[in-house]
């Protein structure tokens, strides 16, 4: 019966079950990143005052005739200076903070999981164990609840801080120049949905060079166990042989994946720059025509390049849970498991 109800429950929401315990740490890694992305919204924008107010010839907006020696260029210059270190400073401690609770949170979480996982593995019969490789019963219990990290990560945080930024960024795009904003919010999907597309070809060489290496790690742990086997029908030379097979064939995956890679990099790179130049032709076009500053336009761009880099992250949460679903189907197989040494009265 138990069994059943946890069939009917997806495994990404029972394994998030187990990161409940760290409601407290993963509230306060939710606030700093909400702060996080304020202030990151705030970067493009002490360069706008500078190439507009100070290096051109725009007047200057209440809130920088205000400030204590803003009228003057040189006072206005200095603030822009410190505008610009305090975003990078505020930006980095920020970074600083969410890296520090992130790995006492988050490995606090894979540890617990660790345990519990352990747990059940010390609970299960002899003939699992004897079925299953010393080596995939290692990879249960350290590698595979680092899943849970990628869960937490890639369902909640990630995509929370992307849209935040994405419509923080269009929003202030709007209010830029509405028109540029449209063609922006046309070109940049399309711009990720070509990367995306060009990058298929490598997760293919990419997956294929980890095949190959695993029938290397295989062959070489088989090797290494049955060393004495080997040495007694005197096959030495047909498992080195094999060995250099396999090696050979994992340095020719490693390099087409790297080719496909630089080659898959240069056609998303000349589909970004495309993207980007189509807006920087009408953008420099609305300068021209004085319907935009030139920092709004340096503004712009900025901004461009960082809503292409977070569509780019949301389109990469599907990818990378599917990459960890193996993991994260054998975390809740362990979880879910019965633990037959208990039903055994003899055992132990």
């Amino acid at each position: 019966m138990a069994r059943g109800r946890h069939r009917r429950v997806s495994p990404y929401r029972f394994l998030l079950r187990y990161a409940r315990q760290d409601v407290p740490g993963l509230s306060a890694i939710l606030i700093l990143t909400l702060l996080a992305t304020g202030v990151t919204l705030l970067t493009p924008w002490p360069m706008k005052v500078l190439v507009d107010q100070v290096l051109g010839d725009e007047d200057r907006t209440p809130l920088t005739a205000w400030l204590p020696g803003g009228a003057t260029d040189g006072g206005l210059l200095a603030w822009v200076v410190a505008a610009t270190l305090t975003v990078f400073l505020l930006t980095s401690g920020l970074e600083v903070l969410l890296t520090f609770l992130w790995v006492r949170v988050g490995q606090g979480m894979v540890f617990r999981l660790q345990r519990q996982v352990f747990a059940k593995v010390q609970r299960r019969s002899v003939l699992f164990h004897e079925r299953h490789d010393v080596g995939d019963t290692m990879e249960r219990v350290i590698g595979d609840p680092w899943s849970l990290h990628a869960v937490v990560t890639s369902l909640v945080f990630s995509p929370l801080q992307q849209a935040l930024l994405t419509v923080g960024m269009v929003a202030l795009l709007a209010g830029l120049d509405p028109a540029l904003t449209g063609l922006a919010v046309v070109v940049t999907p399309a711009m990720v949905w070509i990367a995306r597309r060009r990058g298929r070809p490598t997760q293919r060489a990419g997956e294929a060079r980890r095949r190959v290496l695993g029938l290397l790690q295989s062959h070489l742990h088989q090797s290494l166990t049955g060393i004495p086997v080997v040495q007694a029908f005197g096959q030495e030379k047909r498992v080195h042989a094999r060995f250099v097979e396999l090696s050979g064939a994992v340095v020719t995956a490693e390099w087409r994946t790297t080719l496909v890679s630089k080659v898959t990099d240069l056609l998303s790179g000349s589909a970004t720059v495309l993207g980007q130049g189509l807006v920087l032709l009408v953008g420099a076009r609305q300068v021209l025509a004085g319907h935009m500053s030139v920092g709004s336009l340096l503004v712009f761009l900025a901004y461009l390049t960082s809503l292409q880099s977070s569509l780019t992250e949301l389109t990469a949460v599907y990818p990378t849970l599917c990459g960890a679903r193996p993991q994260i189907d054998r975390v809740v197989e362990v979880l879910e498991a019965e633990p037959e040494v208990a039903d055994g009265p003899g055992v132990g």
